[in-house]
């Protein structure tokens, strides 16, 4: 079985064999059978419809060092240095003040994280 969150689909768990009382509150979790692969099921499925979907890709734009996401998405940057947070307005422009690779970790669901590879 999977319990999956009523709100935004999000898959939190694969359970076998029967649920017990407590392992999801019925509130806020739905629960389906479970037909594909616990790793699959958590990371690249979600819940839609009461149907198991696969995660769209992220849809990032870059142009140089200026990404354009969709707003609220939440950005982590490694590299020399490191930075973390949310956009508002889904555009974000990185300037570096020490050279070098900087990694960009892209997260909002239901999209898969995305990285992108920018240059200081």
């Amino acid at each position: 079985m999977l319990i999956f969150s009523k709100a935004t689909g999000a898959i939190g768990a694969v359970i076998s064999g029967h649920l017990l009382e407590g392992d999801y509150d019925p509130e806020t979790e739905g629960v389906l059978p479970a037909t594909l692969s616990e790793r699959e099921l958590l990371h690249e499925s979600y819940v839609l419809n009461d149907t198991v979907v696969s995660r769209p890709a992220f849809p990032v734009s870059q142009a140089g060092n200026t990404l354009t996401v969709p707003p609220s998405t939440e950005y982590f940057v490694r590299g020399p240095a490191t930075a973390e947070g949310i956009t508002e307005d889904g555009v974000l422009e990185f300037e570096f003040a020490e050279p070098g690779t900087y990694t960009v970790t892209l997260r909002l669901f239901p999209y898969l994280d995305a990285e992108v590879t920018l240059e200081g």
